[in-house]
């Protein structure tokens, strides 16, 4: 068994009305995995929790795309405003943190890629390969940025 089926099976659970259930997988995905997965996250397709999603925490009012691979020590904040989105085909590297602008659900597009340790602070537009803290988009760094030069 793995975090991802555990979360799935939970989730379908509480979406059927068998809060119990969804509430024991839930637990049991925490006592095993160490991570927070929450029942209420509307799960479209296949997500993979890489390293068993070992310290992850994901917020309730998330809606996960398909193929949405999540690393371990991620975190993905709520606005508590309503449903945040992350897309399809979206990668979220270890230590990754995301959270919303000004308290308002933020959208992930598809294809993006969130780097390791990056702060993501709202939305991220489909096919941005998202790194730093604060986290600035790659594709718009152009050649001549300092961030893209190698040391001497």
């Amino acid at each position: 068994m793995n975090p991802s089926r555990l979360w799935l099976m939970s989730s379908r659970a509480f979406r059927k009305g068998h809060i119990l259930q969804a509430k024991v997988l839930k637990l049991l995905n925490y006592l095993v995995f160490r991570c927070i997965l929450p029942y209420e996250c509307e799960l479209i397709g296949g997500v993979v929790l890489w390293h068993r999603g070992l310290g992850t925490v994901i917020h309730p009012a998330i809606k996960i795309g398909n193929n949405v691979q999540i690393a371990h020590a991620v975190t993905i904040a709520g606005s508590g405003k309503g449903q945040s989105e992350i897309g399809n085909d979206v990668i979220v590297a270890a230590h990754a943190v995301i959270i919303p602008k000004n308290r308002a659900p933020f959208r992930i597009g598809d294809r993006a890629v969130i780097g390791a340790g990056a702060v993501i602070v709202g939305d991220v537009p489909p096919d941005a390969v998202m790194i730093g803290n604060p986290a600035r988009n790659v594709n718009d760094l152009d050649a001549s940025s300092p961030h893209l030069t190698p040391p001497i």
